[in-house]
């Protein structure tokens, strides 16, 4: 039988031509870095909005579908002290992970 080399390999030499970013830095997928950091942005505030959607549709569907509130109630809802702190650091750190790629990465104009 001959030995035949699979599809998803390599040769050294196409291993070569891949320009890899060096050992331990970020790797970069746009001409410019700002624009990744900004993209990594977009993704993770795409992900958190949709996780919060997610949750917020079953737990409005489930109280509803128990008579445990309306629509109404849903939209007139006042926190008291406690519930507004948790809120705001809840607030707080939602923030943080949103913007942590633009704050992590500084962006050098002579690197890009």
């Amino acid at each position: 039988m001959t030995d035949i080399k699979q599809h998803d390999e390599l040769t050294e030499q196409q291993v070569a031509s891949i320009k890899l970013p060096p050992e331990g830095s970020e790797p970069s997928f746009l001409d410019n870095p700002v624009i990744d950091q900004l993209m990594e942005t977009i993704v993770t505030l795409g992900a958190e909005l949709w996780t919060e959607r997610d949750h917020r549709y079953r737990l409005e569907a489930l109280l509803q579908e128990k008579n445990l509130i309306s629509s109404d109630d849903l939209k007139n809802i006042e926190l008291d002290e406690e519930a507004k702190a948790t809120r705001d650091a809840a607030l707080e750190s939602y923030v943080k992970r949103i913007f942590e790629p633009l704050k992590s990465k500084p962006f050098n104009p002579d690197n890009s």
